[in-house]
């Protein structure tokens, strides 16, 4: 990765206006640090600025925030990735698979991430139940409804990836792991839409992955995150 900062001192004002709207002077500076620091570069919709309430300030503040590609980009730049394991998914009976098939959602999924310096891969478990996004009326949100192996899979890649190369992806989170907390609003714009997009044709794709049991880095297609004004409150 270049030594250059992604966000240079002339680019700044423009992501005041553009990517970290509404940011106060300390969040901004904490955006672009954070942004230099993993290489995620704002422009390229691979990290964006969201707001979430903090019930002990009493006000909403700011996050960043990226996707699992995100994730994927920094374990990779790292020279020390060497791909992963699964994902898996399992039921009630415990059992786990390499390809979810069941109507019903799965109660969870695991990754493995592996890295070239060490023994062992790294797994890591998350349950359905702890991040499936839902509505006020208790019912999944469209994405949790429509793919919820996908949307599962994911959030275990993003823990097992943090666990992996804690010093790159300390402190980052994506928008799969904290779409459950409550009111969410996205400023930088037109997130959701593109992600819509990119959701859907990364679904169809999925048997192929899972077919693979070998590990291989980067089978995924890569999505494109653009963040729009939108809020979201938890049940």
């Amino acid at each position: 990765m270049s030594n250059l900062p992604i966000i240079p001192d002339d680019k700044i004002q423009l992501v005041k206006d553009q990517i970290c709207k509404g940011a106060t002077d300390s969040e901004l500076k904490l955006f672009i640090a954070t942004a230099n620091r993993t290489g995620l570069d704002p422009f390229s919709k691979q990290c964006w600025a969201v707001k979430r309430w903090d019930a002990g300030l009493g006000r909403e503040v700011m996050s960043f925030q990226t996707g699992v590609d995100g994730f994927r980009v920094i374990a990779q730049r790292s020279d020390k990735y060497a791909g992963q394991l699964g994902p898996f998914w399992c039921g009630e009976d415990g059992v786990w698979k390499d390809v979810w098939l069941d109507s019903k959602p799965p109660m969870a999924a695991k990754v493995a991430v592996l890295r070239t310096d060490f023994k062992e891969p790294l797994w890591a478990v998350a349950k359905f139940s702890s991040y499936a996004a839902k509505k006020k009326d208790g019912s999944l949100t469209p994405f949790w409804a429509k793919m919820p192996e996908l949307m599962i899979a994911k959030v275990a890649e993003c823990l097992a990836l943090r666990k992996a190369f804690p010093q790159d992806i300390s402190g980052i989170y994506s928008d799969e792991e904290m779409e459950q907390a409550s009111n969410l609003k996205d400023i930088t714009p037109q997130q959701k839409q593109q992600d819509e997009i990119n959701l859907i044709t990364q679904s169809a794709s999925v048997g192929a992955l899972n077919s693979d049991k070998k590990p291989v880095v980067g089978t995924e297609t890569a999505m494109t995150s653009q963040p729009q004004v939108n809020d979201k409150k938890q049940t």
